[in-house]
């Protein structure tokens, strides 16, 4: 006695040529239905298992693409922002480097309005500060300045004596002035120190 198994779709089922059995072919039919009860158990259970495994694959690749995806965004948002930074940074470099002379040709502009005594009076006392104090302080001006200066750093208002002596110099341009001590001498006009305001300033970080 012989019998066919036959499957559709996920269902297993058995077959017989004859549709009448006989008395002993009935424990063979049904050892032969046990067998396909056990096939057709295994056939479900390791469908379930590639059914797990689909989804687990699914998921996890699913999941490894959104952290892939994410780390892009946020590699790609960090370059971007550098960029940003790198290019702001030059254009306030920029900026500054064309600030920086505009404003000082104001200032000239703005102390050319001024007495000249009364600017190299405080070109004088802006020196002064810069430097240690040291004995033997001299400032020279031009002879036509010497008197007007001289009232105006021994009379200014609010302002101590000057600590040292004031003396012509022929030499000197009539809006230019020179500190000198034992330690040597500094030109106090104010060319001068617009230009040391304005390398402070170039070297100053941004």
């Amino acid at each position: 006695m012989s019998f066919l198994l036959w499957q559709r779709g996920g269902d297993m089922a058995l077959a017989s040529p004859r549709r009448v059995l006989r008395a002993h072919e009935v424990p063979l039919l049904q050892d032969a239905q046990a067998l396909r009860a056990r096939i057709q158990a295994l056939h479900d259970e390791q469908a379930q298992r590639v059914a797990a495994a689909e989804q687990l694959g699914h998921a996890e690749g699913l999941a490894q693409g959104l952290a892939e995806g994410r780390q892009a965004a946020q590699d790609e948002l960090a370059a971007r922002l550098q960029a940003l930074a790198e290019d702001s940074h030059r254009q306030h470099e920029a900026l500054r480097q064309q600030v920086v002379p505009l404003a000082l040709q104001v200032v000239h502009k703005l102390l050319g309005g001024f007495a000249p005594d009364a600017v190299l009076a405080a070109l004088a006392r802006t020196a002064l500060d810069d430097l240690l104090p040291s004995p033997g302080l001299t400032l020279w001006v031009h002879p036509e300045q010497l008197d007007a200066v001289r009232t105006r750093l021994m009379h200014g208002p609010a302002e101590a004596p000057w600590p040292g002596e004031l003396r012509a110099d022929p030499n000197c341009a009539p809006d230019t002035c020179r500190l000198e001590t034992d330690h040597g001498s500094v030109d106090a006009s104010l060319s001068t120190q617009l230009e040391q305001l304005q390398r402070l300033a170039a070297a100053r970080p941004a």
